[in-house]
């Protein structure tokens, strides 16, 4: 028989499905640490850590860097600092999404 862990963090009183605090995608990507590490220096630290340490993911490749934002204020302010991002991790294009959050 399935045996449900003693967990009072449910989603929605499914024991199948967890809430996790959101870590800083500067640990959760160490792969470009060097990169976030220029781009701190190129914006403000508080902008840094309001708007770049919670982004959700980054893709790159060679010359495209694809960010998914939290919300959608959240995209509108890191696309404030695009020409700081393109600097920082040496890349032509930058595309950011936001996250659309339910309404219910």
């Amino acid at each position: 028989m399935f045996h449900v862990p003693d967990h009072v963090d449910y989603n929605g009183n499914n024991p199948h499905l967890k809430t996790e605090k959101l870590t800083s995608i500067v640990f959760r990507k160490p792969e470009l640490k060097e990169e976030f590490s220029k781009l701190q220096n190129l914006i403000d630290s508080g902008e840094f850590t309001k708007y770049v340490e919670p982004i959700r993911n980054i893709t790159r490749n060679e010359s495209t860097l694809l960010i998914t934002a939290g919300s959608e204020l959240q995209r509108m302010h890191i696309e404030d600092i695009i020409p700081e991002i393109k600097e920082a991790f040496s890349i032509e294009r930058v595309k950011v999404i936001g996250i659309m959050k339910t309404m219910f």
